[in-house]
């Protein structure tokens, strides 16, 4: 009687344990068979015989994770918990029971084998007909139980088709795409192991769908069908599941599918018909000189959409244009717009040039290539000197010289003088062992601006024509003359001309005294400034020479001193007579002479 009264007094709290215990089993299941999978990735796939009949591994989980459910969910939500998972191994054990039965929902074939592996190709093909090759390939994957997944033609007549074909089929239809095609660019077939998700999807299909089991089964408990928000957040719960579920059923469908039927991506291109293509002859070109490269082309009528690709072969990248001109001829050529190109490096030369043309119109395409060869090498220096600017007179001769290098390296030398005066420019050819060109030319009119002299020399060598030129410039003037004339001498004109200039010079010289009078004070004491310094300069000369003078006097009486000093020991051994003769003699003696010289 208690207990009813407990029961019928709580309703709501012995709900809500009962729905904490179902989310606390329902996380612990998921955790438990992820590891379980983890598991299963590490060992790999058992074989055959082995799985038939052994349940999953989460199945094996359900009665420790009850156990853990019920220690964790209230008392009064304990029994419904373990009826949920006791139903839930069942059925997980009924499932795995019935893997080798034929109604499986999936490919039972599939997921029997030891791996599951998708193999996909992808084939690059040129057709004569590109239209017919697409109907070949679709006609190829409907009649061996596949079909078409996409198809699509571009611009440039390229057809795109992808089909899938039965797995077991993949090399038979590949070698009959080969048959379709008249050439095969690329062809390459990748496999890729769904084995590990393939199992991992089929697990949590399975917790899922126990889940949701479990769940409806609660929304059949009496307590719960009476409050109507629980009831709407459990079948909320339940939509989130199923919503899963089929996710994940439509990747192992998707697997399945996949594993079943390879997938073939083949990408189609029309045939070229052979065109005619010529690049010239071969060419020499000069190390840091830009060239020019062009090619002429023959296609078919009508064909006016070109793609042109030149490969200098010095491993810069492909240089592709798209325009052509007609060349005017009557078989109706084509010549590429000019290419420039310059090549740096002589230890790889001669380079192999080429280039590829390629002419389209509508679904039809034509191809031609061809390829020269490039010498890359220094360009010989002639090193032209022409000489510096000239004076001359009008009508003069003037002789002009030009030298340069010897020209072994280089072919015929020709050479061309132009004075730029109106006269015909002298041109000629440089014999051999010749360094230099010389000629002489008269300007018949001087002018303010002067002439500009220029001297080209051209010629041929292995790495390219050589041309050089030097200027020079003529400042041509009049020839000078003297004329007297005796009628302009008139006498009272000279004599009013000097009285202008005697008038202008006192003018000028009147200025320049009344300039001077007034800045006279500055003058003044400009002077005095400079005379002050001129004084006190000549003062402390004098001084300084008195001074060093007197200091010579005092070191030359100190010097005699001394000598006085050292000679009075040796006179005292002497004689008296001596002494007194050598007192005589010293007295005789003339004593030094001090000149005082007095300063300035």
């Amino acid at each position: 009687m208690h207990i009813h009264t407990i029961h019928h007094k709580n309703p709501p709290n012995t709900r809500l344990r009962t729905a904490i215990g179902i989310i606390a089993l329902m996380l612990i299941t998921l955790i438990t068979a992820l590891a379980a999978i983890g598991c299963g990735a590490e060992e790999g796939v058992v074989d055959q015989d082995a799985e038939v009949g052994r349940p999953y591994p989460a199945a094996t989980a359900m009665p420790a994770m009850a156990a853990m459910a019920a220690e964790a969910a209230p008392a009064a939500t304990a029994q419904v918990v373990r009826e949920v998972v006791m139903q839930s191994d069942d059925e997980v054990t009924e499932s795995s029971s019935e893997a080798t039965s034929p109604d499986r929902q999936f490919n039972i074939a599939v997921q029997q084998t030891s791996r599951i592996i998708v193999h996909n190709a992808e084939m690059e093909i040129e057709a004569a007909n590109p239209p017919e090759a697409l109907s070949a390939i679709q006609d190829l994957a409907l009649g061996n139980g596949g079909w078409v997944v996409e198809s699509n033609t571009d611009q440039s007549a390229r057809i795109n088709i992808t089909i899938r074909v039965p797995a077991q089929l993949l090399d038979d239809a590949i070698d009959r795409i080969t048959r379709i095609a008249s050439k095969v660019i690329t062809s390459n077939i990748t496999s890729t192991d769904f084995t590990e998700e393939y199992i991992d999807l089929t697990a949590r299909i399975q917790i899922i769908s126990d889940t949701v089991q479990a769940l409806r089964a609660l929304l059949q408990d009496a307590t719960i069908a009476r409050n109507l928000d629980e009831v709407l957040k459990v079948q909320q719960e339940i939509n989130n599941y199923e919503s899963q579920r089929e996710s994940l059923q439509g990747r192992l469908r998707f697997i399945s599918e996949s594993a079943t039927f390879s997938r073939i991506t083949i990408y189609i291109k029309p045939s070229p018909m052979p065109m005619r293509v010529d690049a010239g002859g071969n060419k020499r070109t000069a190390l840091g000189v830009s060239s020019q490269f062009t090619a002429k082309f023959y296609p078919p009528e009508d064909y006016d959409q070109f793609r042109i690709e030149w490969d200098f072969g010095d491993a810069t990248s492909v240089q592709t244009i798209h325009r052509a001109l007609r060349s005017g001829d009557a078989d109706g050529a084509y010549i590429t717009v000019p290419l420039v190109h310059t090549y740096f490096d002589e230890q790889y030369s001669p380079y192999a040039v080429t280039v590829k043309v390629t002419a389209s119109s509508d679904n039809k395409v034509a191809y031609g290539e061809d390829e020269l060869w490039a010498s890359a090498s220094e360009l010989p220096a002639l090193n032209l000197y022409v000489g510096d600017g000239v004076r001359a007179e009008e009508n003069e001769e003037i002789q002009f010289r030009a030298t340069f290098n010897d020209h072994v390296d280089v072919g015929t030398l020709n050479y061309e003088w132009n004075f730029n005066d109106g006269s015909a420019p002298q041109r000629g050819t440089i014999p051999d062992g010749t360094s230099e060109s010389t000629t002489t030319h008269s300007f018949e009119h001087s002018r303010y601006q002067v002439y500009e002299v220029s001297f080209e020399i051209w010629g041929e060598s292995d790495a390219g024509e050589v041309r050089e030129k030097g200027t020079l410039f003529v400042s041509v003037v009049e020839p000078a003359v003297v004329v007297v004339n005796a009628s302009l001498f008139e006498p009272r004109n000279a004599a009013a001309n000097a009285a202008n200039v005697v008038v202008i010079v006192a003018s000028y010289a009147g200025n320049i005294a009344v300039w001077i009078a007034v800045t006279s004070p500055i003058w003044l004491i400009i002077a005095a400034v400079l005379y002050g310094i001129v004084w006190i300069s000549r003062y402390l000369d004098r001084r300084n020479r008195a001074k060093r003078l007197q200091a010579m006097q005092q070191a030359q009486e100190m010097k005699n001193r001394n000598r006085n000093q050292q000679e009075q020991p040796k006179e005292q051994d002497q004689q008296p007579s001596e002494d007194h003769d050598d007192d005589e003699a010293s007295t005789e003696q003339p004593r030094p002479k001090i000149e005082v010289i007095r300063p300035d």
